[in-house]
């Protein structure tokens, strides 16, 4: 590596350090926007919420040939259905309207589109909901979801940023290297279309990222060892609520 690489790598490090430790040092979910309307927020699932996903994931087989998901997107063997927990679904509902404070035009456009008063609350529900096992090479193309709003939770991920850097058959050491990585896509109307990288490494266990179901989104393969799991699911207003 050139002295030129190195403190470019340096600098792609200290800015991924620097985005999760502000996340770390947030009372509560912190809201990232992307437009004057739409954005994403990551949090820190509940301890509680996670012994309950532990045990969930526990029950799942996980074989390769028994997958469920074989109609989602993903470029990945092993998809399977998540079960709908009550307090899944409480924390849930909390966090998509910790959303809707912190993108108030966001809510006022779901509701414009739902055809209801723009100060109501919509009742919502989890109406889908998976978890990804993701082996070397695997990824998730560019995709929506369906519903009102989508998440992931980065469950269990085996490599960190320089881990995936170093190994990745790129040559950039910069932005442009995006093993491993998850990004969202959406145009503007300068260059086309504006793309978002968070870098979730192994540093983001445990952290939940919900965003816009139409929001373009792509996970990165990933180069070494081991297996990345993570849960997705969507959100939409209840049918009966419209």
């Amino acid at each position: 590596m050139t002295p030129i690489e190195e403190v470019q790598l340096q600098d792609t490090l200290a800015r991924a350090e620097e985005a999760i430790e502000k996340i770390n040092a947030s009372d509560g979910p912190m809201a990232f926007p992307l437009t004057k309307t739409l954005g994403y927020i990551i949090d820190t699932v509940p301890t509680d919420l996670l012994k309950t996903i532990d045990h969930d994931m526990d029950e799942l087989v996980f074989d390769r040939t028994l997958s469920k998901h074989n109609t989602l997107a993903g470029n990945i063997e092993v998809q399977d259905a998540f079960p709908i927990d009550a307090e899944v679904e409480q924390y849930l509902h909390w966090l998509s309207n910790q959303y809707f404070e912190a993108f108030p035009g966001f809510k006022e456009k779901m509701n414009n589109t739902a055809g209801i008063d723009k100060n109501t609350i919509p009742e919502l529900e989890v109406f889908s909901l998976w978890a990804n096992r993701m082996f070397p090479h695997d990824f998730n193309p560019p995709h929506t979801h369906s519903g009102l709003l989508s998440f992931v939770i980065w469950y269990k991920t085996p490599y960190t940023v320089e881990e995936q850097i170093k190994l990745s058959p790129c040559m950039r050491v910069d932005d442009g290297n995006l093993a491993g990585a998850f990004q969202f896509l959406h145009p503007n109307f300068d260059d086309g279309i504006t793309k978002t990288i968070i870098r979730a490494d192994r540093n983001y266990d445990g952290k939940i990222c919900i965003f816009p179901s139409y929001l373009h989104h792509a996970v990165y393969p990933f180069y070494g060892t081991g297996v990345r799991i993570s849960i997705a699911g969507n959100v939409r207003i209840k049918p009966h609520a419209l």
